[in-house]
C-alpha cells in the first residue's frame, strides 16, 4: 500500500505532461486558424480586390471591400449568342439576381448574387488590377447552375485577359493575364469530356489552360457550393475545389506552371469576351457567362499558404 500511495501522484504527472503536447506541432505545419466570421480571414490576406456582392437589389456597384476598386454590376443585351464551334453557352433572356441567399454553411445571413448573362466589371485603368504579376492568388465561392449533364460547354468564373502583339500568337487571341473557369476536361471531345475547374494563363503564345501535374486528377464540378481558389507564384500553381463532402485531403491539385505575361485589361468576373478556343479572331461580344451563383471573389498578390487557404475553407463550411 505504501508503493501504491507513492506512485500515485507520479502516474497523475506523467498523464499531465502527456496531455501538455496533446494537439502540439512537433515541426509540420503551422496549426490551421480558423478565421470566424470569414470575411475577417479574407480582409486579413490583404486582397487587391475583394467583391463580397452582399449588394441589395436594384445592383448596381459591386463593393470592394479591400477598398481599392469597386465594380460595377452589367447585364449583357438578350439573347446572348454563340457559335457551338466556340463552345459557349447560348442563353435567351440575361438576368442578375441579387441578394440570393447565402452560399457559406457557417454563414446564414450572408448573400450571394445569380449571374445569367451577367457580370461585374472593375476596370484596369489603374492600381491595382494593371499590375497583376505572379505571385498571386484568385478566389471565390459558387454554385453552379446550369445543367451538368449537357457536357461541352466552358462557363467563365473570372478573367483578366488581352491580346498584345508581339508574342507570336495568333492576332485576336488572348495571350496574357488569367482566368478560372469551369469546362470539358477534354475540349478536343468536348460532347462527352466530363466538367472540372481550371486555371489558365497567358503566356505570350497564347491561352493556356494549366494541366493538372504529371496527368494528375481534375477537381469536378459540382452542382452544390463550392470553394475556388487558385495560386500561381514563381515556380509553381495550385488549384484548390471544395465541396462539403469533399475529403479535406483531396482539395489541392498541383498543376504545370506555364509562363505568365501579364495583362493591362478590365477585369471580368462571370463572363469573358474572347475565345478560349479557335479559329481566332473569335466573335465578338460575350462568352461563356457563367449560369449559377457566386460570391466572396478575391484577389491577392500573394500565393496564400496552404494553410490560409484551408482555415478559409473551414470558415465558409461546417464540416
Amino acid at each position: 500500500m505504501d508503493w501504491f500511495v507513492l506512485l500515485v501522484p507520479a502516474a497523475v504527472l506523467a498523464a499531465l505532461m502527456l496531455f501538455r503536447f496533446v494537439g502540439c506541432d512537433f515541426g509540420g505545419p503551422d496549426p490551421i486558424e480558423l478565421d470566424d466570421p470569414y470575411h475577417d480571414g479574407i480582409l486579413k490576406d490583404s486582397p487587391v480586390v475583394y467583391y463580397r456582392l452582399q449588394e441589395a437589389p436594384p445592383p448596381d456597384t459591386a463593393t470592394d471591400e479591400a477598398q481599392h476598386r469597386d465594380g460595377k454590376y452589367v447585364v449583357a443585351p438578350s439573347p446572348l449568342q454563340s457559335d457551338p464551334a466556340y463552345l459557349s453557352p447560348q442563353l435567351l433572356n440575361t438576368t442578375v439576381e441579387p441578394g440570393l441567399g447565402s452560399l457559406l454553411q457557417r454563414e446564414s445571413k450572408s448573400k450571394s448574387v445569380r449571374f445569367v448573362g451577367s457580370f461585374v466589371l472593375a476596370s484596369a485603368s489603374g492600381p491595382p488590377l494593371d499590375d497583376i504579376v505572379p505571385p498571386f492568388s484568385l478566389e471565390a465561392v459558387v454554385l453552379p447552375e446550369w445543367n451538368l449533364n449537357q457536357l461541352g460547354l466552358f462557363y467563365c468564373v473570372m478573367e483578366n485577359s488581352m491580346f498584345l502583339a508581339g508574342h507570336g500568337s495568333v492576332p485576336g487571341e488572348k495571350n496574357c493575364g488569367f482566368a478560372i473557369y469551369a469546362g470539358p476536361d477534354d475540349p478536343a471531345n468536348a460532347a462527352t469530356s466530363p466538367y472540372c475547374w481550371q486555371l489558365f494563363v497567358g503566356t505570350g503564345a497564347g491561352f493556356q489552360r494549366c494541366k493538372p501535374l504529371q496527368g494528375g486528377p481534375v477537381p469536378p464540378v459540382k452542382a452544390e457550393p463550392t470553394y475556388l481558389a487558385a495560386t500561381f507564384d514563381a515556380t509553381r500553381a495550385f488549384l484548390y475545389a471544395y465541396s462539403a463532402d469533399t475529403d479535406i485531403n483531396s482539395v489541392k491539385f498541383e498543376l504545370e506552371r506555364p509562363p505568365y505575361i501579364q495583362a493591362v485589361q478590365n477585369l471580368f468576373v462571370g463572363i469573358a469576351t474572347k475565345a478560349l478556343v479557335g479559329p481566332f479572331p473569335s466573335p465578338q461580344g460575350f462568352l461563356y457567362p457563367f449560369v449559377g451563383r457566386m460570391a466572396e471573389v478575391a484577389i491577392y498578390r500573394s500565393a496564400l499558404a496552404e494553410e490560409r487557404i484551408i482555415s478559409h475553407i473551414l470558415s465558409a463550411f461546417n464540416s
